[in-house]
C-alpha cells in the first residue's frame, strides 16, 4: 500500500460520498436531451452563456476539489483534479467546440472516479483514460483556439 493510499476511507467519505455523487450528477449528466443516449448536465447548459457560464462551472467544480482537500487527499489526487477541471475550462471556453467538450470531458466526474478511488481502495476504480485523451484534447483546443480568431 502506497502512503497516499488510506488504509480505510476517511470517517466523512460515507458522509459526503452521496453529495458528491449527486454534486457530480448535477454538474455532469442530470438530464437526457430528447430522443437521444446523450446527458447533459448544469455544468454544460450554463457553460453556453459566453464569459461566465464556463467560470462559474469552475466555480462550481472547485467544491468538489475543496471536498477532497478536506478528506486528505494526496496532492496527486489534488492535481489531476485540477488537470481536468482546468481542460475543461479552457476548451469548454471555446464557442460551439467547448460546448461539445464539456458534455463529452465531464470533468466532475472524472474528478469523482479520482476521489472514490483514493478513498475506497478496496473498491475496483473504473479506469480514468486522461492520458489518452490529452492529445486530441490538445488537437481540439488548437483548432478551436484558430476558428476562434478567424471568426473573430
Amino acid at each position: 500500500m502506497t502512503p497516499s493510499t488510506p488504509a480505510s476511507p476517511p470517517p466523512q467519505w460515507e458522509e459526503l460520498q452521496p453529495r458528491l455523487d449527486r454534486l457530480a450528477r448535477l454538474l455532469d449528466s442530470a438530464v437526457r436531451l430528447p430522443g437521444t443516449q446523450i446527458r447533459v448536465g448544469v455544468d454544460a447548459l450554463i457553460g453556453l452563456i459566453p464569459g461566465v457560464g464556463d467560470v462559474a462551472g469552475l466555480l462550481l467544480g472547485l467544491w468538489l476539489l475543496w471536498q477532497a482537500r478536506s478528506l486528505g487527499a494526496p496532492g496527486e489526487v489534488q492535481t489531476r483534479m485540477i488537470g481536468n477541471l482546468a481542460l475543461e475550462t479552457v476548451l469548454g471556453s471555446v464557442p460551439l467546440v467547448g460546448d461539445l467538450f464539456d458534455i463529452a470531458w465531464r470533468a466532475n466526474q472524472r474528478n469523482l472516479d479520482l476521489l472514490r478511488a483514493w478513498a475506497e481502495p478496496a473498491a475496483p476504480p473504473e479506469p480514468v483514460r486522461t492520458r489518452r485523451l490529452w492529445p486530441l484534447a490538445v488537437l481540439v483546443a488548437l483548432v478551436g483556439i484558430v476558428a476562434w480568431q478567424v471568426i473573430a
